[in-house]
């Protein structure tokens, strides 16, 4: 797994070098691509590079983009995920909510907007704010249950997430 790993990292690298020679520090495919090494080093627990590759894709997909397209909401949201491992709480929830507010606007009741719903009511759970955590996990499973199969592993995810705030709100039977 670990060659594997290391030979993807080489080849996002190589393509991020390529593109960024031809097309430029802030074209999307490049912003892409300092996403993608961003998702590699966070999923090696390299925290700083991963923090760094998404803020550099932040900053390239809003100036190719706009702060409110769905790929820039992707980075945000990727960034709210690495922040919020970081123990910066305050700030993921801030970045969660960016992603959330454009991601509805640019997509609607989609996977995607469900993944970052999710994402913020797990937050706000964790941090004692069940009340405004429910409706968010209730809207990400609504919107899991009518884009994807009722077995998929996000569906069920969901369905874990809601459980277990209702369980911690005393209202298990639910």
């Amino acid at each position: 797994m670990a060659a594997r790993l290391s030979e993807a990292r080489e080849l996002h690298t190589r393509a991020l070098r390529i593109r960024e020679s031809v097309l430029g520090p802030h074209h999307p495919a490049t912003a892409a691509s300092l996403n993608n090494l961003g998702n590699l080093a966070a999923r090696e627990a390299d925290l700083e590079s991963a923090e760094r590759l998404f803020r550099r894709a932040l900053s390239a997909r809003e100036a190719a983009l706009g702060p409110d397209h769905s790929d820039t909401s992707a980075t945000v949201h990727n960034l709210a995920r690495l922040v919020e491992r970081q123990g910066a709480f305050e700030e993921a929830e801030a970045l969660y909510a960016r992603a959330l507010a454009a991601r509805d606007a640019a997509l609607g009741a989609h996977p995607f907007t469900a993944s970052t719903l999710s994402s913020l009511g797990r937050l706000l759970q964790r941090r004692g704010r069940e009340g405004e955590a429910m409706p968010l996990l209730r809207r990400a499973l609504a919107i899991r249950e009518a884009c994807l199969r009722p077995g998929h592993p996000d569906t069920l995810g969901s369905m874990r997430d809601l459980g277990k705030l209702l369980q911690a709100m005393g209202q298990g039977e639910e």
